[in-house]
């Protein structure tokens, strides 16, 4: 019996794609779902686009704290 298993990855390097461990996961999920739209067992470095894409869900669940830095 065999079992035929495919991996997508999605790639973000520090300090290119952010310094903290949120960025960076949220830029890899980002990369990860842009991957897994192009077929199986594909693997996508994070783009310019991934940051943007990663950063806009980032700040839509919490924004609170980006209001707060725009009063300060």
């Amino acid at each position: 019996m065999f079992a035929k298993v495919g991996v997508s990855v999605g790639v973000a390097v520090s300090p290119e794609h952010g310094t903290e461990a949120e960025e960076l996961l949220a830029v890899a999920d980002t990369a990860l779902y842009e991957a897994k739209s192009d077929g199986k067992a594909q693997c996508r470095l994070a783009s310019v686009a991934t940051n943007v894409a990663a950063l806009r869900r980032l700040t839509k669940k919490d924004p609170a704290p980006a209001l707060d830095r725009g009063a300060a």
